[in-house]
């Protein structure tokens, strides 16, 4: 029988953590050693000896309680390689976390709310009349697609039209994002798509590339760029991308009904996580919890 260990960012053997998620074809772009430091400020790793089997658990503490949860630019946690644990056994590696808050892949499911993900493995599937609509009326608007720019180019208009949108898009998130996008950059792992409608920026769009697949990262359009079909020019110009170079594709998941029909009028199929809320007290932590959000926003 495998027998599991826990490690942290100071403990684990980063080299062959590496190695373990390299070989799988599966999100390994989000479980690097250096994409979890960039993404969480602690985390646990539950390894087995040889490091042919693992996960990692993101963990944050707010008002002196650990909570295992799952960053903003992370989709969820799940086991790479053989021998995958329980939920209910992961749990008891870490007896001292006491609310367990966290989106998660496995065979051995949560009884928690389902999260769907969508994935397109067959580009021979058709898109929807909605896209193919929006598509063309973006063509009809002489909508234009740049994928040389830095992705620098971007960050600004990014952070102006989300913000606001979802509290989780704060000055963090930004700095993150940042971050991340530079560490793929320098791995040459990193698409960015921008939208034009002549010289303003109506679109941007940012991918990453790894281990045969493309990773929807986060993409936003103005107002203007909404009406004239720009976010569906741009992702259909990234699945284009990635059916030619023989990449599959993958949207990421989402709890947001219009989201869901934008990525599944793509033909992409739903897949399901779980979105796992376990806590084993204190009993006061939820209260304070709820109220010390109220007063942040």
């Amino acid at each position: 029988m495998s027998i599991f260990k826990l490690h942290t960012f100071d403990t684990i053997d980063i080299l062959k953590w590496n190695q373990l998620i390299e070989r799988s074809t599966d999100y390994a772009a989000f479980a690097s050693y250096e994409c979890l430091q960039l993404s969480c400020s602690s985390c646990y790793f539950l390894v087995n000896e040889d490091y042919q089997s693992g996960i990692f658990l993101p963990m944050k503490k707010v008002l002196g309680v650990e909570i295992i949860y799952t960053p903003t630019v992370v989709p969820f946690s799940t086991f790479f390689g053989e021998n995958e644990l329980s939920l209910e056994e992961i749990m008891g590696h870490l007896p001292h976390v006491q609310q367990w808050l966290f989106l998660y892949r496995g065979k051995h499911q949560a009884l928690n709310s389902t999260v769907k993900y969508f994935q397109i493995k067959d580009f021979s599937k058709k898109q929807s009349q909605q896209a193919q609509r929006k598509i063309k009326l973006a063509i009809k608007n002489d909508l234009k697609v740049d994928k040389t720019a830095d992705y620098k180019d971007s960050l600004g208009f990014l952070k102006k039209e989300l913000s606001g949108k979802d509290k989780a898009f704060d000055a963090n998130y930004f700095v993150t994002f940042q971050n991340l996008c530079r560490l793929w950059a320098e791995k040459d792992e990193l698409l960015h798509i921008q939208v034009f409608d002549k010289k303003i920026l109506r679109a941007t769009l940012y991918f990453c590339k790894s281990n045969g697949w493309m990773y929807y990262l986060k993409g936003i359009s103005d107002k203007e760029g909404y009406n004239q079909g720009a976010m569906y020019f741009g992702m259909n110009e990234a699945i284009a991308e990635a059916e030619k170079t023989g990449l599959k594709f993958d949207f990421g998941g989402s709890s947001i009904k219009g989201l869901r029909q934008f990525f599944k009028s793509f033909g992409a199929a739903e897949n399901t996580f779980y979105e796992v809320s376990i806590s084993k007290g204190p009993w006061w932590f939820p209260v304070l919890r709820r109220i010390r959000s109220v007063l942040k926003h």
